[in-house]
């Protein structure tokens, strides 16, 4: 069980690194404000929806999903910002938010199902929007 839902943060924090490159301007990277809402269909949302018996009751799988909701909202938000050329210290703020809720998601789960993760909190601390706007 435990690799698999360290698959699942791994993945939610890849999908948090493709997303800091689109925000960095990276070409090769695409990013859809619409499709980001689904925070069903990414993958920590498959992995969610897939294993609720994980969780030891129906509220603490509902936390985590909030959070993770929240997560894709604040993503989707920031995605609007970037589109609309923001300035730099809205993005940052936006990017802090963003980094919050994924921090909060993780520290939930990992709560929940009663285990700690090889993966680190804190990816996002105030230093990791490192080139936001440079």
């Amino acid at each position: 069980m435990s690799n698999v839902l360290d698959a699942a943060i791994a993945a939610h924090l890849r999908w948090l690194v493709r997303f800091e490159s689109v925000m960095l301007g990276n070409p090769q990277d695409q990013f859809d404000p619409e499709q980001n809402n689904d925070y069903t269909n990414c993958e920590f949302g498959l992995w969610l929806r897939s294993n609720p018996d994980l969780f030891p009751n129906a509220e603490g799988l509902e936390e985590v999903m909030n959070l993770h909701r929240s997560f894709h909202e604040e993503a989707a938000a920031m995605a609007l910002l970037l589109g609309w050329s923001a300035r730099r210290d809205s993005v940052e703020a936006e990017w802090k938010k963003l980094c919050d809720v994924s921090d909060q998601l993780i520290m939930s789960v990992n709560q929940q199902i009663e285990r700690r993760s090889i993966l680190p909190v804190g990816r996002c601390d105030g230093s990791s929007a490192a080139g936001v706007g440079q």
